[in-house]
């Protein structure tokens, strides 16, 4: 409530033409209506993905309150218009990615040696269960993965699992060098909206390996990554063979894959926000 008091003595001041919530899940005011003076528009932006909002929202819907919503992915409208907001007032605006930080290394790196050099990041909506299992069903010589990721649980996936390197933590610069060194982004997920380490691993060049769904689709080219209908170990498995012994695919893929991550580019994504905005 002591925030919420600040937010409005914030809003008195005449220059404020609007508010914008950037994560309506756990930031939305719950005395929004008393915070933002009438007049002003309030606009939320909502990043849970649909098999996730009910776990989240529960009973509770604090998105009625905005005057506009802006999601990450097509997947996420059917629950806010099925629970009572104008469909005439939702955006989708994609996520973006500081591609001025988040770049290749210069000079591009030529294919590399010995076991492909796999990477994970992260822990919302990722399945390591599931890549655990792909590991541990891979032939010996054919990938190593870095895990990077502060949960316990999914660190102890891995436990006794065959050419696997657990980190719990790494700053933007350590991560950087990470998805720069690495040969392919692991991410099987169990849904997605927008994902952060799919979009800096693109940034940086860097191919993503990853299973259609949620808004995967809607971030992800299968020209220039790896789609994967499903989540069938051997399917993996034999993907990840076969990419293995072509190591020069690997590498054109990176040019490819840094162009396509460049529409989503903060810049690019900052003027479809300024056009609402204006609207």
């Amino acid at each position: 409530i002591w925030d919420e008091w600040r937010i409005r003595s914030t809003l008195r001041r005449k220059d404020v033409r609007l508010v914008h919530i950037l994560w309506g899940e756990f930031a939305t005011p719950r005395l929004a209506r008393w915070c933002v003076p009438k007049g002003i528009p309030l606009i939320g932006s909502f990043h849970a993905s649909a098999r996730r909002q009910e776990s989240v929202f529960g009973r509770r819907r604090p998105f009625l309150v905005y005057d506009w919503i802006t999601l990450m992915s097509e997947t996420q409208k059917a629950y806010f218009v099925e629970r009572g907001f104008p469909a005439s007032r939702l955006s989708v605006i994609l996520h973006g990615v500081d591609t001025g930080f988040f770049r290749p290394a210069e000079p591009a790196s030529g294919p590399s040696d010995g076991p492909l050099r796999g990477l994970i990041v992260g822990s919302t909506e990722r399945d390591h269960i599931f890549l655990s299992e792909v590991m541990r069903n891979l032939p010996p010589g054919v990938m190593n993965l870095t895990v990077v990721t502060r949960s316990y649980d999914d660190l102890a996936a891995y436990r006794g699992c065959p050419g696997v390197v657990t980190k719990g933590w790494l700053d933007d610069h350590a991560l950087l060098e990470k998805y720069r060194a690495s040969d392919l982004l692991l991410m099987p997920l169990m849904d997605s909206t927008a994902n952060n380490a799919i979009l800096e691993s693109m940034a940086c060049g860097t191919p993503v390996m990853v299973n259609r769904v949620g808004g995967v689709p809607e971030y992800v080219s299968p020209e220039c990554n790896i789609v994967v209908e499903g989540k069938v170990v051997d399917d993996w498995c034999r993907k990840l063979r076969d990419i293995s012994a072509d190591r020069e695919r690997l590498v054109r893929m990176r040019a490819e894959t840094r162009a396509w991550a460049e529409r989503f580019d903060w810049r690019t994504i900052a003027a479809e926000y300024l056009s609402l905005y204006t609207r």
